[in-house]
């Protein structure tokens, strides 16, 4: 028998399967067909808008104009059902209202490149067709790559313009990239200046940086057995069921879970989530479609956000300053960290706070995507199953992880630092990267901390756009960059600080990538491990550009941090499939009075 999770879905697909869709449908053509089974579940939204140039409709959902996506079981491999397919643009079409100063989207629009993707729920293997709507000829299959490249999957050319992949079922669920040759563009570092400029055109004395898709799609196949327990019981609790449309003040509503059912939801642009202390549990159901950001008080010590809905801050340009009437920061305001809009924001108050937060797409960040404030220390997270897409700006983070947080099984679109382990006792597993120019994958550092017991495995980066041909000191795959407040002093650190017991294992960068590591150490450094990192092979930069860094800072007073014995060990380090054992292939370059320090197996 049907759960009452699915029963909903199944009345809610109904419904929406009736509604004929002007974008896609036409006379003579087939309205969408939706998957209601208990092993697989896709949704769709009548109010698509096919458009990658501007702003869409406060009441319309963006739809890709190159993708469109079927699923079906193994089982039933001709009986395909409809999948939604979402499309993020650069600036989400807005420009730049108010500033003309750079904001890291300069490339990817000026390069017209897009980002799409498609979820669905699944309880079994699940062929899923991919078509080009002509967008470009595929004459073989082997045109059409999966990425992560470790998942080697069926695939079967259906004609020139279509391909379907068989996705195992798995109960971690599977993320992935689809593609496809005639679309690879390869973007360039023009060697000018300082750092240089990217640029997708070739010419003389200039550098390829990376390859990846001009129309980027992501899929993300999520297991129906936990997207079930991502539903919360609604009986007896006090319920909001906002009607779609326009979404006003929240901050006086008197209910525990606030409920997006399927549709489009839609705050305005001069006001953001403002959640009152009442309400615990924001679910987005399959087909939740909310553009607007949530901002939680410090007066809730529990909190759940969860489901398989979508949270767009589509409507917010860059740093979008509630402190000046929801526009561009002012110039006088350089930092509007505390007061730009973020798509998450939390305050621990000083009996703390705990998340628990699963499934949600967060899409179109206009700054960082998730931020806590106050008691830090006290604020604790289990993520898992989260996606971030369309990440154009500069400071679009990934996660910052407090004490004893996890993240697991999710998928970062980030143009600054990815994975921010700045606390102790935390565990991050499996989570796939597509890498912008700015920041590193994994980050340490910014400030002196004490900082233990950290465990990251099992990182997959498929694309890396970082391309400086000078050295800086906040990118690489795995960073601890100098202290913030000043980046070219050696005399920032602290030494009665300690960052150990730290493991970095099983991270694997595809196609090309920057440098490997840089480490500015600002506390003392005991136990550190990186093991099993796997990279490609190096993009075109001068080997000079691409060193790795292993450096001890000082104090103010000139004191050097402490390392401890071999405090930190390198093994199955490989590049290009060659296993490291000459520092040179891995272009490490670490200071030599430290060289007893450090290993290399």
């Amino acid at each position: 028998m049907l759960n009452a999770l699915y029963r909903r879905m199944v009345l809610t697909c109904v419904l929406i399967a009736s509604i004929a869709v002007p974008s896609i449908a036409s006379a003579g053509q087939a309205q969408p067909q939706i998957a209601q089974s208990e092993t697989l579940r896709t949704w769709w939204h009548a109010e698509a808008e096919r458009n990658d140039r501007t702003p869409v409709a406060d009441g319309n959902v963006r739809q890709s104009r190159i993708y469109e996506i079927s699923v079906a079981t193994a089982k039933q491999p001709d009986r395909k059902f409809d999948a939604f397919t979402y499309l993020a643009i650069p600036r989400s079409g807005l420009g730049k209202p108010g500033y003309s100063d750079e904001d890291g989207a300069e490339f990817a629009s000026q390069a017209g490149m897009t980002m799409s993707w498609a979820s669905f729920l699944y309880g079994e293997d699940t062929w899923v067709e991919v078509r080009t709507q002509g967008a470009f000829d595929l004459k073989s299959v082997d045109e059409v790559a999966i990425r992560p490249a470790h998942l080697e999957w069926k695939k079967e050319l259906v004609n020139s313009h279509a391909v379907r992949i068989l996705v195992p079922y798995a109960e971690a669920g599977q993320r992935f990239s689809v593609e496809f040759a005639p679309d690879l563009v390869t973007s360039y570092n023009d060697m000018k200046g300082t750092s240089g400029r990217l640029t997708t055109q070739p010419g003389p004395g200039r550098r390829a940086i990376n390859t990846e898709p001009h129309n980027a799609l992501m899929i993300f196949a999520e297991p129906m057995r936990l997207a079930a327990s991502w539903e919360p019981d609604v009986a007896g609790r006090r319920v909001h069921y906002p009607a779609p449309g326009v979404v006003r003040d929240l901050s006086k509503l008197d209910a525990e879970i606030l409920y997006f059912r399927p549709g489009v939801y839609s705050m305005p642009a001069d006001t953001h989530g403002m959640m009152p202390a009442s309400v615990q549990w924001v679910y987005l159901a399959p087909g939740a479609y909310v553009k607007g950001t949530f901002q939680f008080p410090s007066t809730q010590q529990k909190l759940w956000i969860t489901g398989s809905g979508v949270l767009s801050s589509e409507k917010y340009p860059y740093e979008t300053d509630r402190a000046n009437g929801y526009r561009h920061r002012t110039a006088s305001a350089p930092n509007c960290h505390r007061t730009c809009v973020k798509l998450l924001e939390f305050e621990a108050g000083p009996e703390g706070q705990q998340l628990q937060m699963h499934g949600v797409t967060l899409a179109n960040p206009s700054y960082h995507s998730f931020v806590a404030y106050g008691n830090e220390d006290g604020f604790k997270m289990n993520v898992s199953h989260t996606k971030l897409v369309g990440s154009w700006y500069w400071q679009t983070d990934g996660f910052e992880l407090y004490n004893g947080g996890t993240l697991s099984h999710v998928f970062f679109h980030a143009n600054d630092d990815v994975i921010k382990a700045y606390h102790s006792d935390i565990s991050v597993d499996d989570v796939l990267v597509w890498k912008g120019e700015n920041g590193p994958v994994i980050q340490f550092g910014w400030i002196p901390r004490n900082i233990h017991s950290v465990r990251i495995k099992g990182i997959d980066v498929i694309h890396n756009r970082m391309y400086w041909k000078d050295v800086k000191l906040n990118t690489c795959l795995v960073n601890a960059a100098s202290d913030w407040k000043n980046m070219s002093s050696n005399r920032t650190a602290d030494t009665a600080m300690t960052i150990q017991d730290v493991v970095v294992e099983d991270f694997r960068s595809e196609g090309m990538s920057p440098c490997a590591i840089r480490l500015y150490a600002l506390s003392n450094y005991k136990n550190i491990e990186i093991r099993g990192l796997s990279i490609e092979r190096w993009n075109q930069l001068d080997a000079t550009s691409l060193v790795s860094h292993l450096k001890a800072y000082n104090d103010t007073d000139g004191n050097p941090v402490q390392f401890d014995g071999v405090a930190l060990k390198i093994s199955d380090f490989k590049v290009g499939g060659q296993h490291v054992v000459d520092p040179i292939l891995g272009r490490l370059r670490f200071d030599s009075h430290l060289a007893s320090h450090w290993s290399l197996q």
